[in-house]
């Protein structure tokens, strides 16, 4: 009873901030300009759509049992219970080493650089195979600024990289979050009240953090690349506030926290999803998780860490965002034309067979 007590009036502080958030972004308009700023000087990106759905619908569903595959989950992964369970579960189905990343996903980008190093590094020694990167959203830029800082050590062992929905340039949530003084600090106030880390993680998604780090730390070349993104109309999505949000504000289609423009990683082959996609398709469970299930997976960063437990509001939300996408999508029989898994093998099929 304390506990849900304690939820609750989380609950409600964070309610009552977020209200007050979104009356002072209403003034705001900061990113008119930086959205989709890769385009600008960027090396040319090569559309291999058409070749992504050749791969759908060519089949069958399998993996080259050569490599081995890294996931690295985005902002807050580890705290979202079933986050990436049902592709792990998939690529062992098929009789490929995947593991999950042991970044911590509160942390900011050259911290996690240097944790997709040592997993990379690790993987590679235990299997003897190249490894194939898989990153959904910032886990893509964790992954990407691993290659760039220690590109010596594990390019060579590393078969490609796959951004999925990643805000490579940026993007305009983070951008417009942390424009507003007031806004800014509300957020650190509640990272470091929650999550028990503080804002570097979101402030290294700002576009004008991208374009700093990628003036000094681009993807290698040599490393080849498929970058996948998509969009939302938002209708029965957890990410329908924020995809209104972006297309009201500035007209661009995105899957609800990633514009489109800002997810094409300069020199990669993209793939431009046609269908219904919002951000959480891709690493979301397509279905309820045990109880046992749900406490392994929000407990993992603690336990990680060696940190004391998550506030009960902590838990008891990020359990909530992923039963709330699961049931939105049963009740309003919505659904994308693709689920995670089957789309991970996708497209690591398409990275072999478009590179060297």
């Amino acid at each position: 009873r304390g506990a849900v007590a304690g939820a609750r009036r989380g609950l409600e502080g964070g309610l009552d901030g977020l209200k007050q958030v979104q009356s002072r972004l209403s003034a705001t308009g900061v990113s008119s300009g930086l959205i989709g700023w890769l385009g600008d000087d960027a090396a040319a990106v090569a559309d291999v759509t058409e070749e992504f759905y050749c791969v759908l619908e060519k089949g069958p569903d399998m993996l080259p049992l050569r490599h081995s595959y890294l996931l690295v989950p985005g902002l807050c992964g580890d705290l979202l219970p079933g986050y990436f369970s049902d592709t792990l579960s998939r690529f062992s189905a098929l009789g490929v080493k995947a593991a999950m990343s042991s970044i911590d996903s509160t942390a900011g980008v050259c911290e996690n650089a240097a944790a997709v190093r040592r997993d990379v590094l690790d993987l590679h020694s235990a299997t003897g195979k190249p490894v194939v990167i898989i990153g959904h959203s910032k886990g893509g830029l964790d992954a990407a600024a691993a290659l760039a800082l220690y590109e010596a050590e594990i390019v060579p062992c590393t078969r490609g990289l796959i951004t999925v929905q990643s805000p490579y340039g940026g993007t305009p949530i983070a951008s417009d979050l942390l424009a507003d003084a007031a806004v800014s600090d509300w957020l650190e106030d509640a990272m470091r009240r929650y999550i028990r880390t503080d804002s570097q993680a979101v402030r290294d998604l700002t576009h004008e953090s991208r374009r700093n780090f990628l003036e000094e730390h681009p993807l290698p070349a040599s490393v080849p690349c498929v970058s996948f993104h998509s969009a939302t109309d938002g209708g029965g999505s957890v990410c329908g506030a924020t995809a209104a949000y972006i297309n009201g504000r500035y007209g661009e289609e995105s899957d609800g926290l990633v514009t489109r423009r800002d997810a094409e990683v300069p020199g990669s082959w993209v793939v431009r999803y046609r269908e219904e996609m919002d951000h959480t398709v891709p690493v979301f469970p397509h279905g309820i998780l045990s109880r046992e299930a749900n406490e392994r997976s929000a407990s993992r960063k603690w336990a990680l860490a060696a940190l004391r437990p998550a506030e009960p509001a902590t838990s008891l939300v990020t359990t909530t965002i992923v039963h709330a996408d699961y049931a939105l999508r049963r009740t309003l029989r919505k659904a994308s034309g693709i689920r995670g898994p089957e789309l991970h093998v996708a497209l690591v099929r398409l990275l072999l067979q478009l590179g060297p």
